[in-house]
Parts: C-alpha cells; structure tokens; sequence
C-alpha cells in the first residue's frame, strides 16, 4: 500500500485524495466529450458536471455519517471534516442520480428522451471514475478484504497483521472498468435505447459490489443463515438492482416511457 504519496516540506499527499481527485477528473472529462459528441451544449454539461460531482460528494459523506452516528453525533465538528476519509458510494450514487434527474428535469428543461441520453453518458462517466477511486481505497488499505491462501492475497501493512487479504478493492475496480468498455462499445450501436446504457450500468454497477462483498471484510450484516451470509450492503446493492430492472422496463423497454 501507498497512503502517502508524497511528502513536500513535511506536508503530506495522500494517495486517497489523489486518485479520489482523478476520478472526477476523468468522470467529468469523459461526461463532457460524450456530451459533446452528441452536440449537447457545453455550459450545460459543465454546469451538470459541478452538480452533479458537488451532490455525489456530499451524499457519500451523509451515508457514512449516517452509518456512523456513535462517531460523529457525540462530535458534529468532525461532521465537516472530510479530509479524514469516512465516505459510502451508495449515498453518492443515490443524491448524485436524484440531483441529475432534477436538474435535467427542472433546471435544463430536458425531455424524457433527452434526460435518458444524459443518464447513459453520466452512467459512463461514473463506472470509469468510480474504478479509479477504488484503487485510491487499495493504496489508502481501505475496504479490505478476508483473509485468503489465493495467489491474489495481499498484506495491508495498515492492519499490522502479516495476514494475506482479497485486495477487494482492485476486484471492484476491474469490474467497474470492465463494465465502462462493454457498455462504451454498446453505446456506440445505432439502434441503441435510450436510457438503456444507465439502466444496465447501475446493474451491472451493484452486480460487481454484491459479488465482490462476498470477499470483502464486514461488521454490518442484515441476513446470517448457516449457508448464506449477506453484509448490509448488498441489501442495497439487490435494491439498487431490482430498481434498475424496473427502470428498464417502464422507461426504456416499454411503451410507456415517460419520466
């Protein structure tokens, strides 16, 4: 692991922020360059970008201070403490999707047809960034994993143990980026639906976090039966999966198609 990337008169860069840096980057340039390919406006996609980004941050901060209360009520300063790490991708994922629609819906004054194109490139933007940011928790030594005898087993210095562990977050970066080039080639199909690119990225999104969960080291657990063990997480995850379904269905797949 890498927490510290450099250190420039005492100061020190963390590895995290770097990449966690990145990932908006890149997300924001690769929303823009879609967004201008197909001839959307590029004040719009600027502005969409800043929302959009402001919003996903602040949600996975909430989702982790709400996860979290025993931390942060008996100390709200620590609240406004960002830099000290504490951040859950659901609640981006979540603020960041009803802040789109918002804003495309009231804001830019998009259509049905038009809101769904956006949602196919932000989805896009969002697999590629979040695959980065991921390998920012791996060098950080967050979100480890159980201990394992595989080949792929790691030791996270950070825990002082000498254990080997599923470096799960390389597994969940591979799915996102895996899942970013698959439906980048799709998008680029003539007879693609609109909206169809969001629907199965958010799927295939929640797949990859449910499986690599299995692998993933867990305090929190909503099911423990003898032959089936499921974090809290993946309760979300099959959630967020059953309400991509529903959205391909009603908005993408069927007649009825108005949001």
């Amino acid at each position: 692991m890498l927490p510290t990337l450099l250190t420039i008169n005492g100061f020190k860069i963390e590895s995290y922020w770097v990449l966690m840096f990145l990932s908006y980057f890149f997300a924001g340039l690769i929303l823009y360059f879609l967004g201008r390919k197909r001839n959307f406006p590029a004040k719009e996609l600027i502005s969409f970008i800043l929302i959009v980004s402001i919003f996903g941050f602040i949600g996975a901060r909430l989702c982790y201070i709400l996860l979290n209360p025993n931390i942060y009520f008996s100390q709200p300063i620590k609240i406004l403490m960002f830099w000290q790490g504490g951040f859950t991708s659901f609640g981006g994922i979540i603020l960041g999707i009803i802040t789109g629609l918002l804003y495309l819906k009231f804001g830019l004054k998009k259509n049905t047809e038009e809101i769904k194109k956006w949602l196919d490139i932000g989805m896009l933007a969002f697999l590629f960034g979040h695959g980065i940011g991921r390998i920012g928790c791996f060098l950080e030594g967050c979100c480890y994993g159980k201990t394992t005898a595989s080949s792929f087993g790691v030791i996270f210095p950070s825990l002082k143990d000498g254990i080997y562990r599923h470096p799960t977050q390389l597994y969940e970066s591979f799915g996102y980026f895996l899942t970013y080039f698959l439906l980048l080639a799709q998008s680029n199909r003539k007879n693609i639906l609109n909206g169809s690119i969001f629907g199965w990225g958010l799927f295939f999104h929640e797949l990859v976090r449910f499986i690599v969960e299995f692998f993933r080291e867990n305090t929190l657990y909503f099911l423990q039966l003898p032959h089936l063990i499921l974090s809290s997480a993946q309760l979300v995850d099959i959630i967020l999966m059953v309400m991509s379904l529903i959205f391909l269905h009603y908005f993408v797949y069927s007649k009825n198609q108005n949001l």
